[in-house]
């Protein structure tokens, strides 16, 4: 988990894009990605991924990475296998390396859960 509390939209952006080992073809696909947080003092998650926008409650990491994840996989093959470790592996990091919200959601970085 990263301590720095973001102050912007690209504060938050890059925060998770950096600091959760994103592929260069993720972050090519976030980077221009339309974010909106709805309460930048709420630390606890909640989001969603909209066709157009991705837009999150507050500004915890699991929350943000767990849209961006969203957000890739819709735009890319979500049956072509090689995409799967370019998100699949920076959620796991987050889980392994014990934000709260990440640990009850181990099973998304399962491989296996995302089997056809």
């Amino acid at each position: 988990m990263i301590d720095r509390m973001p102050r912007t939209l690209e504060q938050l952006r890059w925060r998770i894009l950096t600091g959760y080992g994103f592929a260069p073809q993720s972050i090519t696909l976030l980077a221009t990605m339309p974010l909106r947080v709805k309460d930048w003092a709420n630390t606890a998650g909640g989001g969603l991924t909209y066709h157009d926008r991705v837009e999150l409650e507050g500004i915890q990491d699991e929350a943000a990475l767990h849209e961006f994840c969203h957000w890739v996989h819709e735009r890319t093959s979500m049956l072509d296998p090689a995409w799967w470790p370019l998100y699949r592996d920076a959620y796991e990091r987050m889980a392994n390396e014990g934000d709260r919200g990440a640990r009850g959601d181990r099973g998304m970085a399962n491989p296996a859960s995302f089997a056809r």
